[in-house]
């Protein structure tokens, strides 16, 4: 199995693991993170779904609907969870915003404890990059060629997610964890 489709695996995991959805549900809610890691077509999502149900780490309930099609909502079985469970709890390997953004999702479940320590190690992730970042654009003033813009959106990339992880562990370090905005944690 590719490493995408485990990531995805996990993230529809984590998904309805916070609540039972649909999958036209899951689907607007990936719609809202498209940009980022990107939304699977529903030839890739109902195919997992099934997976997940074959493999027993998923049940679904049929919900009749009046004269509408009966909707099928997904839950997370025990098993599920236990796996979801093991999988956030390794230690993530350095990745990309995308892969990073996965696993956040498919963190629903941990303690503010858990997630401040996931938080941590991005942050020691995007430590060494952002300082060689700011090192490396020592070109002449005013390049505008498509490398050095390349590497000044990326320095701003990091600089903004570790500004978010800052507030982010600052939210979740208080007395009582609140959620973070409607912007941010982009509810479907």
């Amino acid at each position: 199995m590719t490493e995408n489709r485990v990531g995805f695996r996990y993230l529809i995991l984590g998904l309805i693991a916070e609540r039972p959805m649909s999958g036209y549900d899951i689907m607007r809610f990936l719609e809202n993170l498209n940009w980022l890691i990107g939304a699977p077509s529903c030839g890739s999502l109902y195919p997992a779904l099934r997976r997940l149900l074959q493999d027993g780490l998923a049940t679904v309930e049929v919900v009749a609907q009046g004269n509408r099609p009966p909707k099928k909502l997904y839950h997370i079985s025990d098993e599920g969870r236990r796996l979801l469970r093991e999988w956030t709890e390794q230690p993530s390997a350095p990745g990309t915003p995308r892969a990073f953004a996965m696993r956040l999702v498919a963190a629903n479940s941990r303690s503010p404890a858990e997630l401040v320590a996931e938080l941590e190690r991005r942050k020691s992730e995007l430590a060494g990059p952002l300082a060689r970042l700011g090192h490396s654009l020592g070109g002449p003033e005013g390049d505008d060629s498509g490398t050095a813009l390349a590497l000044r959106y990326a320095r701003t990339v990091a600089a903004a997610e570790v500004g978010w992880l800052n507030d982010a562990l600052t939210r979740l370090r208080g007395s009582t964890p609140q959620p973070l905005d409607s912007a941010t944690r982009l509810q479907g």
